[in-house]
């Protein structure tokens, strides 16, 4: 596992393409979000049938505000191919 400040998010987006999830509530997606992320909230990580684990030969960047609901999906999801990224207002910026 990284953990990226949003202008090392910003730098390793131009050069890679990972599986972007959001893991915050819809009302914080629906607010500003990155285009190529996925929404997919915490709750439905730990409870969802329909979303298969993560594949960990895939890079994954995790997205949530405090970067609490990030680090508790990683210890669902233990790989060393994820990368978390807390949103503050730099971030906030690179989104939509």
């Amino acid at each position: 596992m990284k953990d990226f400040t949003p202008s090392e998010l910003e730098t390793h987006l131009k050069h890679n393409h990972p599986l972007m999830l959001d893991v915050r509530e819809q009302w914080e997606w629906d607010k500003c979000h990155f285009d190529k992320a996925r929404l997919l909230p915490m709750g439905e990580i730990m409870t969802s049938l329909d979303n298969p684990p993560l594949d960990k030969s895939e890079e994954t960047v995790l997205i949530c505000h405090h970067g609490i609901r990030s680090m508790q999906a990683v210890a669902t999801e233990s790989s060393k191919s994820i990368i978390v990224v807390t949103a503050d207002s730099n971030t906030t910026s690179l989104m939509v």
